[in-house]
């Protein structure tokens, strides 16, 4: 499996770490058994791998992540990212969910 983002600076390393420890987790009692063995980081991110493989790329053009006419979509998104995370209000509590009761 081949994480990347358009650097592969920041978001494509943190899901590929994210994966990995899940990965561990629920293979804890076969170590070193993976149910995904073989992650990969795309060197330099997707902008690299266009300039040098466009050929592989569809569709054949390149829009970078901070492109003007995407401002609008990136703020919402990044905003939308912040609460997912819980970064607003209670840094304990993760937002739409609630602990189970039993």
């Amino acid at each position: 499996m081949i994480f990347h983002c358009e650097f592969s600076s920041e978001r494509g390393p943190n899901l590929l770490r994210f994966l990995r420890n899940r990965d561990r987790n629920a293979n804890k009692d076969n170590y070193p058994a993976l149910f995904y063995p073989e992650l990969y980081l795309l060197e330099g991110g997707y902008k690299v791998f266009y300039e040098a493989q466009k050929e592989f790329c569809d569709p054949q053009n390149y829009t970078p992540m901070l492109h003007r006419d995407y401002a609008d979509d990136l703020k919402h998104f990044r905003a939308k990212s912040k609460s997912w995370a819980g970064e607003k209000g209670d840094k304990g509590a993760r937002p739409g969910f609630r602990p189970l009761k039993f």
